[in-house]
């Protein structure tokens, strides 16, 4: 299998320069194709670490390419929704109660809001990293919807406040936390696996 200069980089963990170097020295054998490197997979010296990371990297790729190319079945192929996340049936209950209770225009149903907001955009987000942001941006804004509540009668808001603190953030800290490791490699599913 012919990977390029980058491809064969990342397999072995190493930066472009650095398999140019091998290169140039003949540690590493490559050919020139149209002004690129072109390497053999057989050819790399990959540890034993290595070649497991890619196997399952690779198995993971046709695991996901058969799940999509694979026609329906007679039975109802699961579907994800962002009202499966932990975190969006936290945060949408408390809402709803402070905007019937306070009124949707109270501050903490505001940013309340918004950080529902933003938590469905983390959701449908493919990008790691800007899944891990939009997370991050909600997270903020349910700590100033707390904050909010606390200053407007934390006697009143005593439950959902204590609610928001114990559930609805440590549940965007959870997707945080898992769209930030996918980031690093680590692989999962659009919404994370918060779907109980």
């Amino acid at each position: 299998m012919d990977l390029s200069l980058t491809e064969a980089a990342r397999l072995l963990g190493k930066s472009d320069r650095q398999i140019r170097y091998l290169i140039r020295g003949g540690e590493l054998p490559a050919r020139k194709e149209g002004g690129r490197w072109i390497l053999r997979r057989e050819d790399l010296p990959l540890s034993p670490k290595q070649e497991r990371a890619s196997e399952q990297k690779r198995e993971r790729a046709a695991r996901l390419a058969e799940e999509i190319l694979r026609p329906e079945s007679g039975a109802a192929k699961k579907k994800y929704s962002i009202r499966d996340l932990r975190a969006y049936r936290e945060g949408s209950a408390i809402y709803r109660e402070l905007a019937a209770g306070a009124g949707a225009d109270h501050a903490a149903a505001v940013l309340l809001r918004e950080s529902l907001m933003l938590l469905a955009c983390g959701y449908h987000e493919f990008q790691a990293e800007t899944k891990a942001d939009f997370y991050s941006r909600a997270r903020q804004e349910a700590s100033r919807a707390t904050m909010a509540l606390l200053l407007d009668d934390e006697d009143a808001h005593r439950e959902k406040i204590e609610r928001l603190e114990t559930g609805f953030l440590p549940a965007l800290g959870g997707l945080v936390h898992q769209a930030e490791k996918r980031g690093r490699g680590g692989g999962r599913r659009p919404g994370g696996s918060q779907r109980r």
